[in-house]
């Protein structure tokens, strides 16, 4: 995950701990469509990583940030 910007490992840690763009635009004083194009990014980048058997796993759940947010806590990102 270190390929992450500043601004996207900032946002996408809102994002996976339920936080809203508007919430973390305000937050970051960002604008929303900012915050909306970091966690895009960052869900692009992430995917990317993963094999392809293991991405329609993932897009089968609906709940992607709580996944997502189990990965970065077992990995010790946060």
């Amino acid at each position: 995950m270190s390929k992450f910007s500043p601004l996207e490992s900032q946002v996408f840690s809102c994002y996976i701990n339920n936080m809203k763009p508007s919430q973390i635009s305000a937050l970051l004083n960002l604008s929303k469509k900012s915050c909306e194009n970091a966690i895009s990014r960052v869900k692009g980048k992430f995917l990317n990583e993963l094999e392809e058997q293991e991405v329609f796993i993932l897009m089968r759940y609906n709940n992607f940030r709580e996944i997502i947010r189990q990965i970065f806590e077992d990995s010790g990102e946060k």
